[in-house]
């Protein structure tokens, strides 16, 4: 990925600085209800978390979005670091929920914090 080749040393594959942080990342995430992968698509960095069970898709939906409403902050501070980093011009860091069966159940872009 052309924006992201600090990071990103063939479009899919990542340094071996940022495979550790994602290590620890998946960790403190993945419990056998949630897996979480990190991949890069363009200019996006997109977080990736997908349910590995059943759950009320509407619920949690509403849940998500409050949810991440909250941590906005954090992901517009992820998106700064790749600007500062790579110094990629309008790097955008998504956030995407997925039910087991890949269907999307939701999903924010969050830009770099000024």
């Amino acid at each position: 990925t052309e924006a992201c080749t600090q990071y990103y040393e063939d479009g899919r594959e990542i340094n071996d600085e940022m495979q550790s942080q994602i290590k620890e990342a998946k960790e403190s995430v993945e419990d056998g209800t949630l897996t979480m992968d990190i991949v890069a698509e363009g200019n996006k960095l997109v977080y990736v978390y997908t349910y590995q069970t059943d759950l009320d898709i509407e619920a949690t939906k509403e849940a998500l979005a409050t949810a991440i409403e909250q941590q906005a902050s954090v992901f517009e501070n992820v998106a700064k670091e790749i600007k500062n980093a790579v110094n990629v011009e309008n790097p955008i860091v998504e956030v995407r929920y997925l039910a087991k069966d890949g269907t999307e159940i939701y999903s924010q872009e969050f830009t770099a914090a000024e």
